[in-house]
């Protein structure tokens, strides 16, 4: 689990000019793993806490409620069978949920 988390990140996050963590657009600190099943990390402008990365085994998830956002195919290709996203959920990127064939 641990090992696909950090190809995960080496995939997607990456180190600018300035030697501030980049994640596409944002600029994001604090990456860490939540309850050993979700790669969270802040965006230092929103201060939005984004769920990166679902790396857990459970079918039914509660998203942890810190989650302020879910990054793109944050759930892609998982088995879960439901989700429960907290009201402080403000975004959903698209495709987040892309290959979830038992929603």
């Amino acid at each position: 689990m641990l090992a696909s988390a950090v190809a995960l990140l080496n995939n997607i996050i990456f180190l600018n000019e300035n030697g501030i963590l980049s994640l596409f657009d944002k600029k994001i600190s604090s990456i860490e793993i939540i309850d050993n099943d979700f790669i969270v990390c802040t965006d230092l402008i929103t201060n939005d806490i984004i769920l990166l990365s679902y790396i857990g085994t459970e079918y039914n998830v509660v998203i942890p409620n810190k989650v302020t956002s879910i990054n793109s195919k944050a759930f892609y290709n998982s088995s879960i069978y439901s989700v429960v996203i907290p009201e402080k959920v403000n975004n959903i990127d698209y495709d987040a949920f892309s290959n979830c064939s038992n929603l």
